[in-house]
């Protein structure tokens, strides 16, 4: 389930909203947004952020030697395939202005970490294997206002953007 809290000024252009949810498997997810905008001015912002976390040591049901080597149905918990990822991310710009419709800059982070407790098909055990990843990066966006015959008008659009990611795999 998720309990959502939104807060809304209305007039001013101001909003924020909360969400924390709780799912199977000891999973949560808590996200947080809010954004502003002033329209006198067209001047916007906005950020928004989220967590995640899954535990993943739930009960699984699957097949393991005896003493004397023959496979028996077992019922094992998992251990070890934990994931938590977190991030945050803004934006500001101005719109409808004589020089620009829109122009903004958007900045983000975020990280996550994950156990590695067997591939996929459970055939596996890898034993203490993680890996962490990070991205990063910023987009610039302009569009200007329109110009030309109001029948046929014509805009010009451009982006920019930049990225970077790392992995990190340990064994």
């Amino acid at each position: 389930g998720a309990i959502n809290l939104v807060a809304d000024a209305g007039r001013r252009g101001t909003r924020a909203s909360a969400s924390y949810e709780v799912g199977s498997c000891g999973t949560y997810r808590t996200t947080l947004a809010g954004q502003h905008y002033h329209a006198p001015s067209g001047l916007f912002a906005r950020v928004n952020a989220f967590c995640d976390l899954a535990r993943n040591d739930y009960p699984i049901d699957v097949e393991v030697a005896d003493e004397r080597g023959r496979l028996v149905p077992a019922t094992v918990t998992r251990f070890h395939d934990a994931y938590r990822a977190h991030g945050v991310g803004g934006e500001i710009g101005i719109v409808d202005r004589s020089w620009a419709k829109r122009l903004s800059l958007r900045v983000y982070t975020t990280e996550a970490e994950k156990e590695l407790q067997n591939n996929l098909t459970m055939t596996v055990k890898y034993g203490d294997v993680s890996y962490d990843e990070a991205s990063r990066g910023a987009t610039l966006r302009y569009r200007s206002p329109s110009f030309g015959p109001s029948d046929h008008p014509l805009w010009v659009e451009a982006a920019a953007g930049y990225a970077y990611r790392s992995t990190d795999f340990v064994d």
